[in-house]
């Protein structure tokens, strides 16, 4: 999977620190050693499904407007990992990496006011394997 950064461990979490970046904070000439930052990312898988309220010609037109350029930012956000349609209802999914449930949030919006939103963070097979191998 390609996306921010190449590493196979991305686990989820909300939290981000700064951490020394040799242990005890120094290198080997006694200076201050950097300082790392890590950020955790969160990959969620979104449900949308309208709202079975929605009739008529100009509010489903204007639902598929919303929809559609709501898909459009989410795209070019590069946050999305992979999406689409479902073919058996009015409705479809999105992968996305974020950084915090905020962010998630920001991305969904307005999405909410035509749609049940379901969100549910997801980690990858290799990630799975790799917990219960006790590498991870």
């Amino acid at each position: 999977m390609k996306g921010r950064g190449q590493a196979s461990h991305r686990f989820a979490s909300y939290l981000t620190g700064t951490f020394p970046a040799t242990p005890g904070g120094v290198d080997a000439a006694g200076c201050p050693s950097a300082i790392l930052q890590v950020v955790f990312i969160m990959r969620f898988h979104v449900t949308v499904l309208s709202f079975d309220s929605i009739h008529g010609e100009a509010a489903v037109q204007e639902t598929r407007q919303l929809i559609g350029q709501k898909i459009q930012e989410i795209q070019q956000s590069g946050k999305l990992i992979s999406g689409g349609s479902f073919v058996d209802a009015r409705g479809g999914y999105f992968v996305l990496d974020v950084d915090s449930a905020i962010e998630l949030f920001k991305l969904l919006v307005p999405i909410h006011d035509v749609a049940h939103i379901e969100t549910h963070p997801v980690m990858s097979f290799e990630d799975l394997g790799a917990f219960f191998q006790g590498t991870l």
